[in-house]
């Protein structure tokens, strides 16, 4: 069948950003969330076990967190990267904001 992948981004009230991306896959197994951001670990013939691993790696010195669940959509995989707030230049508008509101 179809594949489908949902994007989610959102600021949470403590500012940190969180951006969730979801699929409708088969998801994972209990056993392999355990497992999941163990580098060279895999569920597929052809996989190399290092995708989620390197996401973690790469976000950790931004001070990010990463996690994986199963999907709230499908019951496939849901993985969660959550941001610390980020800093507006001076000057700069919040998203969503016009420059004539005064806001």
């Amino acid at each position: 069948g179809t594949r489908e992948i949902w994007i989610d981004a959102k600021t949470l009230e403590s500012g940190r950003v969180l951006v969730a991306i979801e699929d409708s896959g088969s998801g994972f197994s209990e056993q392999h969330l355990e497992k999941i951001f163990q580098p060279f670990f895999t569920t597929k013939a052809n996989g190399t076990g290092l995708g989620l691993s390197f996401v973690r790696m790469v976000f950790a010195p931004y001070q990010a967190t990463v996690r994986v669940m199963r999907g709230t959509r499908k019951n496939g995989a849901r993985v969660e990267c959550v941001f610390l707030p980020l800093e507006r230049e001076k000057g700069e508008k919040e998203h969503g904001e016009s420059a004539f509101s005064g806001r």
